[in-house]
């Protein structure tokens, strides 16, 4: 997983809609620039790993999840990875999708504690 599909090149565009392909995902220690922005447990031995990162000079949303290991957190290939630039429409899917969570009742009014 240390390598990357050699045969995409800088200088062709990235999948429609931004995103990395899979082949192309950067493994953990290609990554130049990471800022963990927040951990949500998923369930008893998965958590979602939200980051901001850069890969070929390329600023990045990453959501990954991530597996309980011996010592830490280990990436998984299960996530998504975006252009930055998309995390505004991205959010707004979001809130949308919540928005109907609530009117089909999926999901409480409550606020979930930070």
């Amino acid at each position: 997983m240390a390598e990357i599909n050699a045969s995409i090149s800088e200088d062709k565009p990235l999948a429609r809609g931004g995103c990395l392909p899979a082949a192309v995902e950067p493994a953990p220690s290609q990554r130049s620039k990471t800022v963990p922005i927040r951990s949500i447990a998923k369930n008893a031995r998965e958590t979602i790993q939200v980051s901001l990162t850069e890969f070929k000079g390329i600023d990045l949303l990453d959501a990954r999840v991530f597996v309980n290991g011996e010592t830490e957190p280990v990436a998984t290939k299960k996530g998504l990875s975006i252009r930055i630039n998309l995390l505004p429409e991205l959010i707004s899917a979001l809130k949308e999708a919540e928005s109907e969570a609530h009117r089909r009742g999926l999901i409480s009014d409550e606020v979930r504690p930070e």
